[in-house]
């Protein structure tokens, strides 16, 4: 077994070979297997020595100190020293993966940068099959309201049907699940209701955040005692539920669970609605994005629709391209974007973290640093990025009609937030719904480097671009232009509520016309 001691002032990286065997405990006994080699069954309960997790909590702060350029964004550096200093400090002991990953996750919670996290589906086949694919998932979904669990779908329809409230798992009250996984959940800077709303069921995810914390921080069987109420006016009663895989809980609820289909519908004659669930347009290889919008807009121009609905309440991001298209099909007019700097931590990459950097994009690994120059203010500014910022030119089919109606809400924290950032400014939509997810202080994305901790296996996205206004900003997501409440009530009468306000608003237009 190959153990890496990581040394962060000093290029050279040593790796100590040793003759030990991490031990393994199962339901059908004791597993010796090497680290590289484990499944995900015998992985649950691997037990990591302070020698293995050390190194590896060193490499991930040297990796975040010399990469990332939005690392105090929304912490300073005493407060990440001392997230920093905390995590060596837990891993001077003995771990199991489960508790490393627990450990990891709250501390790059705690930076608050929302693409700096240690993805689910970024870790290796091991790691995901013994914290992601065992069946320790309840077999329902669920919206937050008010810190209020709400049924929206169950395996078992009959024993919660849709507005059941759950109001305690195994006897732990619902606040206090909440509580303990926030401080585990990623987003921007103080946005909570993005947490809330990332630790709501609904599958939209490939790996629910609920699905992957709630087992960390309490202990799971084979099924779930909960206590529950049909209404607010029902007396509450206990209903206990299996255990599940999310394969299983997503096969059983896949008619009511994501569509990430792009549509375009018309709710009236004179009025068309986009739903984009999500920008990630590489998820279908067959699907032609860009004649998709290029169609449907001109659908919309040849009906004459004089009112458009942008539904991008369930969009989290994606491809950053789909917003810049987008923009063209929804101004008449040049428009010159939100102005932003883009930065970048470093020119180069550290020759002792090549070892254990991935990349969608090869390229990153290799970095000229005669492809930036030195901002005033600290980082380095790509010059290719930096001459690229010229205004949108429209397409010939963008919307010519009188009002455009952008559906948001706390989801809305990557590529989307981008968008309604750009409509907001550039006064091109009317924003209904609630506050967004994301910060108005910037954010990181853009390009990404997977580092791979050598001795855990664990891996953490590392964002390379930071994406920062020009004055101060407040601590917060967008405000929409007009603000639309959830309520229980609402969503137990089926009330779709922004849909209703923009039908509404319509109304009350026309009739004035």
């Amino acid at each position: 077994v190959v153990l890496f001691d990581f040394k962060p002032d000093s290029s050279a990286l040593r790796m100590r070979f040793t003759l030990s065997l991490f031990s393994f405990r199962s339901a059908v006994g004791g597993v010796a297997l090497g680290l590289l080699t484990t499944v995900g069954a015998a992985a649950q309960a691997t037990r990591f020595t302070a020698a293995q997790l050390q190194p590896d909590a060193r490499m991930l702060r040297a990796a975040l100190e010399q990469l990332h350029p939005g690392l105090y964004r929304h912490v300073d550096s005493v407060d990440a020293n001392k997230r920093f200093m905390a995590l060596e400090d837990q891993w001077a002991q003995p771990q199991t993966l489960p508790h490393a990953y627990r450990d990891l996750t709250l501390l790059l919670a705690g930076l608050r940068d929302a693409h700096t996290y240690a993805n689910p589906l970024n870790q290796n086949k091991a790691v995901r099959g013994a914290l992601f694919e065992r069946p320790t998932c309840l077999p329902l979904h669920f919206r937050i309201i008010d810190k209020r669990m709400i049924v929206t779908a169950a395996v078992d329809s009959g024993a919660l049907p849709r507005g059941t409230e759950i109001l305690s798992i195994d006897d732990r009250p619902v606040a206090v699940i909440l509580d303990s996984l926030l401080p585990a959940v990623r987003a921007d800077g103080a946005n909570d209701g993005n947490r809330l709303d990332r630790l709501e069921l609904t599958d939209d995810e490939p790996v629910e955040s609920f699905d992957a914390l709630y087992p960390l921080f309490f202990s799971v069987g084979r099924s779930f005692a909960l206590t529950v109420k049909a209404s607010d006016k029902a007396a509450p009663r206990t209903v206990v539920v299996g255990a599940v895989p999310a394969v299983a809980r997503k096969s059983a609820l896949a008619r009511r669970g994501a569509d990430h289909h792009w549509r375009l519908t018309f709710p009236d004659r004179r009025t068309a609605r986009l739903t984009l669930p999500d920008f990630v347009t590489w998820r279908d290889p067959k699907f032609d994005w860009k004649k998709w919008l290029a169609e449907s807009f001109a659908t919309i121009q040849s009906k004459g629709a004089d009112a458009l609905i942008l539904d991008v309440r369930r969009c989290e991001g994606g491809n950053d391209e789909v917003v810049t298209e987008l923009l063209r099909y929804l101004t008449t007019q040049p428009l010159t974007r939100v102005p932003q700097r883009q930065l970048w931590r470093t020119d180069h990459v550290p020759d002792n973290l090549l070892p254990f950097l991935d990349s969608w994009d090869p390229a990153l690994k290799k970095l000229n640093p005669a492809d930036f120059r030195h901002a005033t203010d600290g980082g380095y500014e790509r010059i290719a990025e930096r001459a690229a910022r010229v205004p949108l030119k429209p397409h010939p089919t963008a919307f010519s009609g009188k009002h455009i109606y952008a559906l948001c809400g706390p989801r809305n924290s990557s590529a989307s937030f981008q968008l309604l950032q750009e409509l907001q400014a550039a006064r091109l939509a009317t924003l209904v719904g609630r506050p967004t997810g994301g910060n108005r202080r910037g954010t990181s994305g853009g390009k990404f480097f997977l580092l791979r901790l050598p001795n855990t296996g664990l891996e953490v996205d590392v964002p390379l671009i930071s994406y920062a206004p020009l004055r101060a900003q407040p601590d917060e997501g967008l405000e929409p232009d007009d603000v639309v409440e959830h309520t229980v009530e609402g969503l137990r009468a089926g009330i779709d509520p922004e849909m209703a306000r923009v039908s509404e608003l319509l109304r009350d237009e026309r009739t004035e016309r």
